[in-house]
């Protein structure tokens, strides 16, 4: 297909050119020879009057021309796409397909885990990847590399250059923090004082890249904070070290109640007041129109509002 001369073919290598800024790399992104891209590009450039890429010293930078186009391009093929991916009568008995979701490792545990359940018993063809939540998450559901989001409300608010301008939003649950510790701690009594708690061995939840986590958040606004003994990049690390030693953790109400038993945790009420966590899916406009993408969102949230020992027992769904 041409449009006043471009074959629209062109607009493929021009979204992978715009992204790598790389021949060799967009010609490995697209499985074909790099003499078939360079070719490509000559002829972006005289279509569009402009190099497109021009080298700095030894880096290689877009265009102002091309720094215009790489939204609008990405938007249009992941329309495209969209539009094509949907079919009218989708079944998810019998369709397959893949979707890509970030979320937290305690998210994992939590709506993960029962969701590869209850595919596996009703929706065989259909599987899921989930990736690291990270400080780009939000733009790569924008940008088409993953279909879903799975993160708390705050995380927005927290990080200004968040955009979800133009992404959709759904509640999936609301949880509340606890305070954990092992049952064989018999120090502390169910209630304790502010200055009790900062006396205790504390285990720190601390996220990969920039995320703080929201009870480091409120703690630093204190006057006085415990004295971090250690660092875990996940709460089901955060909880393992608290049933097996005398400190203390501040997690998620939903993870203890998952873990109390076999790890022989309890919780303590916190004497500070800790915000209420709201988990949301976040998902880009453009995948309304797609059933299968209504389908998977659909059976995400009445997974996330299943308890998880319950949730390979769920009804159907009817297709979206």
């Amino acid at each position: 297909m041409h449009l006043k001369g471009l074959n629209l073919n062109l607009l493929v290598v021009l979204d992978a050119l715009l992204r790598e800024k790389s021949v060799t790399k967009t010609a490995e992104r697209l499985n074909v020879t790099q003499p078939a891209i360079s070719a490509a590009l000559q002829r972006l450039r005289e279509y569009l009057d402009d190099p497109l890429l021009e080298r700095n010293g030894r880096k290689v930078e877009l265009t102002q021309r091309a720094r215009d186009l790489a939204v609008p391009v990405r938007e249009i093929l992941l329309r495209i796409e969209s539009a094509l991916n949907t079919t009218p009568n989708f079944n998810p008995a019998e369709d397959k397909r893949t979707f890509r979701v970030a979320m937290s490792a305690h998210m994992a545990e939590l709506v993960g885990v029962p969701l590869v359940r209850y595919l596996i018993g009703h929706a065989p063809g259909i599987s899921f990847q989930i990736v690291d939540l990270a400080v780009d998450s939000f733009k790569r559901v924008e940008e088409g590399d993953l279909d879903l989001c799975l993160t708390i409300s705050e995380r927005v608010l927290e990080n200004p250059v968040n955009d979800v301008s133009n992404l959709q939003s759904e509640h999936l649950f609301f949880d509340n923090f606890t305070i954990v510790a092992s049952r064989d701690n018999t120090v502390l009594k169910s209630t304790i004082t502010y200055d009790e708690f900062c006396d205790q061995p504390y285990v720190e939840l601390l996220f990969n890249g920039n995320f703080r986590s929201l009870p480091d958040i409120v703690l630093s606004g204190q006057e006085k904070r415990p004295t971090v003994n250690a660092w875990m990049q996940t709460s089901q690390n955060v909880l393992a070290a608290v049933g097996s030693t005398k400190a203390v953790a501040i997690v998620p109400t939903r993870l203890y109640e998952l873990h109390k038993e076999t790890l022989r945790l309890r919780k303590i009420a916190p004497p500070i007041s800790l915000p209420r966590i709201e988990q949301r899916c976040f998902w880009h406009k453009r995948n309304d129109i797609d059933s299968g993408h209504r389908w998977f969102r659909q059976t995400l949230t009445m997974i996330a509002n299943s308890d998880s020992d319950k949730s390979a027992k769920l009804p159907d769904l009817q297709a979206a």
